[in-house]
């Protein structure tokens, strides 16, 4: 099935983001040129920084036949001239250039010049050779099937010197191709080490030494150098935003190289915004690397570190200059201490992704509940006596912690083939490992979607902002992608972090259609945010929504191998309001429990698909009631982050149902301090029994309600007694820390 890129329409999407409207209001005049001759941060030279005349659409792609520059317009078959003088000079209609088929609605979204002729993509697998005077085509290059060329420019060097063009499809590769067409040279993200965003310009540099370079205008604002003979990122990324911030937030998708735009003698790398900004950089200034230089990028260390035991102290660092790193002195700083490792005999160069340097003294941190920021440098790289940039880096102590149990908000379909395998992965990955909670929410398409679709589901979708299935949210901002693409060791490395809540559940079922939910959410310490608790009722599994549609079609044994027959954590009802949650407060030592509780309505009934959702006024589509579990968590409704997650599978079958009086409640429970513990019935005396049967804890007690502490006990599994009227009542505990 192909894909579909929005093109740049009124109130449209392009490649992902949203514009507001297609002529923004920006001055016809162009501004005098504040920044002239500037250093950039980045060490390139801004040559301008100026706004051309606005009355043309949005520039996508630019190029240079030395007397002017030229961008074009994604939504009409248009070219735009523009002077050296920033000004508008005229616009050029182009005919025989169709509509593309891959980018929707999309005309023009690249050029090039080969120093005779200009040259058009349109994210096709064609490239438009245009006549003397740009306004029609006179040939067109056919490109092997399943080519998207959207940014091109013209390589005089290719093909033994016959020349040739690069082309780019935003995100995937960059592909080299003759003059007739013919695939030479291939550049994948993977061989640059970086998932690129949207690779939307391309200017080719022969002029420099060591090259030839590809520059590509990645957006939003980033250019990167790559090297076609090696496949590689050969500079550090320059992100325009760097050099004038008032530009650092605006997308740029043309780029392009000319002599002569400022001064007949100098050459320009050129930048042009969506809505018209034009930066000029001097290219000399642009390819002074420093012999060498060091970049502290980024550390992926845990925010969160118990007291009294060792951090180790890493981070991320990329070279800037043109030799690689052999020597240099690893610093950090934290609380006035500072510690210094001296290493040589090393040969790192990397522009992108860098490379990861481990301090060999780590850090112990000694009191509890500190915020604690690390400042991490290189000094006297190569002997030079040159430092890189300095890293900080914030996290904060703790004393007492609780389990992890990891969030899995899965989105799925009966009609999604794909789904089959990714719901597969994700059930091998539960059976095998611990600390998970997962529920499912069926969705509306492919096709006419799932029989078990409903408005909740929905509402965490759009939540999610998820545009495609099989699709996984993992506690909100671990892992967003696709469910066949998780992996477990993502799991138990979430489930290694600690969380600062508590919490328990409990789930009471009547035998008949009503669930009372009793969560108990104890904090360990404060936390801030818009803090909310979801809780929805799940069952285990489901077989009844398959695609019957898709079974008639294709034949049962077909359909056995390409679609799911079997359904796992089916969400039917949330207890809290899907869309918003319930906002609760999390202050240390102030335990809440909140009750909730829910009756499915009416009948049985399998809606033919999602057009024909269940009304839970009136019905319901819960095929085994004795399989309804409980599924809670707390999430910062801004930021996504989920603190802790839960489930309880408190629901009996109709013959075992407890009658009230036999009920006991424990929470939380796992605990690591205090225990609560309700009964349905009076108790007189309290115990617990470890697995082997010893007794570890008793007292006497006289009442339906008591808490108890378990900060001495062992971690593990117990049985809580309670000595009533009519026996004991017996129920597991888990003491954890």
């Amino acid at each position: 099935m192909k894909k579909k890129i929005a093109s740049l329409l009124l109130c449209a999407c392009f490649g992902g983001f949203a514009f507001a409207q297609l002529t923004p209001s920006v001055s016809m005049e162009y501004a005098d040129d504040p920044a002239f001759g500037q250093k950039s941060a980045g060490g390139w030279e801004v040559q301008f920084n100026t706004t051309v005349s606005s009355k043309f659409g949005y520039s996508i792609g630019a190029v240079s036949d030395g007397k002017h520059i030229y961008s074009s317009c994604a939504s009409a078959a248009r070219l735009y001239r523009i002077g050296f003088d920033h000004k508008l000079v005229d616009s050029i209609a182009v005919t025989g250039v169709p509509k593309s088929s891959y980018i929707t609605g999309s005309y023009i979204t690249g050029l090039a010049y080969d120093g005779t002729s200009m040259y058009a993509t349109n994210g096709g697998a064609a490239i438009y050779q245009l006549n003397a005077n740009y306004n029609g085509v006179e040939k067109t290059i056919s490109l092997p099937s399943g080519t998207y060329a959207a940014a091109i420019t013209y390589a005089p060097d290719a093909d033994n010197g016959n020349g040739g063009f690069w082309v780019a499809f935003p995100g995937r590769e960059l592909k080299l191709f003759s003059r007739s067409g013919t695939l030479l040279n291939t550049i994948t993200a993977s061989n640059l080490g970086r998932v690129t965003t949207y690779m939307w310009a391309l200017a080719y540099d022969t002029l420099s030494e060591g090259g030839p370079y590809l520059y590509v205008m990645e957006n939003p604002n980033s250019i990167i150098r790559i090297s076609p003979s090696t496949r590689s990122i050969c500079a550090p990324v320059h992100t325009v935003g760097s050099d004038i911030s008032a530009v650092a937030n605006t997308n740029f998708y043309a780029i392009y190289l000319q002599k002569g735009v400022v001064d007949e003698q100098k050459w320009t790398l050129g930048a042009i915004s969506l809505d018209h900004k034009h930066i000029g950089y001097d290219f000399a200034s642009v390819n002074q690397l420093p012999d060498v230089g060091a970049h502290a990028a980024s550390t992926s260390m845990e925010k969160f570190h118990k007291v009294n035991t060792p951090k180790t102290i890493y981070a991320t660092f990329t070279t800037t200059g043109e030799n690689a790193l052999t020597s240099y002195v690893f610093h950090y700083l934290v609380d006035g201490v500072e510690a210094m490792d001296t290493v040589s005999g090393k040969n790192l160069k990397s522009y992108f992704p860098g490379f990861t340097l481990t301090h060999a003294k780590p850090y112990t941190p000694t009191e509890s509940d500190k915020k604690l920021t690390v400042q991490m440098w290189l000094s006297d790289l190569n002997g030079t006596g040159l430092n890189s940039d300095t890293l900080s880096f914030t996290f904060e102590t703790y004393t007492r912690a609780a389990q992890r149990n990891v969030l899995h908000e899965a989105f799925s379909s009966a009609t999604c083939s794909p789904c089959k395998a990714g719901n597969a992965n994700l059930k091998a990955i539960m059976d095998a490992n611990t600390n998970w909670v997962c529920i499912k929410y069926q969705m509306g398409w492919p096709g006419n979607g799932d029989p078990y679709y409903t408005t909740e589901g929905y509402y965490r979708r759009a939540y999610y902002n998820i545009s495609s299935v099989p699709w996984l949210r993992v506690d909100g901002t671990i892992y967003a992608g696709n469910t066949g693409s998780y992996s477990a060791s993502t799991l138990r490395a979430q489930a290694q972090k600690p969380s600062f809540v508590e919490m328990s559940g409990g789930l009471d079922y009547d035998g008949g259609k009503k669930f009372t939910a009793e969560i108990t959410v104890n904090p360990l310490k404060d936390i801030s945010g818009d803090i909310r608790l979801f809780a929805a009722l799940v069952e285990t599994k489901t077989v009844r929504n398959i695609a019957d549609e898709y079974l008639n079609s294709y034949g049962e044994a077909r359909f056995a191998a390409n679609w799911d027959t079997v359904f796992h954590h089916v969400m039917k009802k949330f207890l809290t309001p899907a869309n918003s949650g319930t906002a609760i407060t999390l202050k240390e030592n102030d335990p809440k429990t909140i009750r909730l509780e829910y009756e499915f309505q009416g009948e049985y009934r399998l809606p033919n698909d999602s057009k024909d959702p269940i009304n839970h006024s009136t019905e319901h589509s819960v095929e085994n009631f004795n399989n309804i579990y409980l599924v809670f968590w707390l999430q910062d409704f801004k930021t996504m982050e989920v603190f802790q997650a839960g489930r309880s599978y408190g629901g009996v079958s109709v013959a075992d149902h407890q009658a009230p009086e036999t009920r006991v409640l424990v929470y939380p429970n796992p605990a690591s301090e205090q225990m609560q513990v309700r009964s349905g019935s009076r108790f007189t005396s309290l115990r617990l029994v470890n697995l082997a049967g010893q007794t570890v804890y008793q007292e006497s007690v006289d009442a339906d309600e008591h808490s108890f502490s378990v900060k001495d006990l062992a971690p593990g599994l117990y049985i809580l007694q309670l000595q009533t009227a009519k026996g004991v009542l017996n129920t597991k505990v888990q003491v954890r820390r």
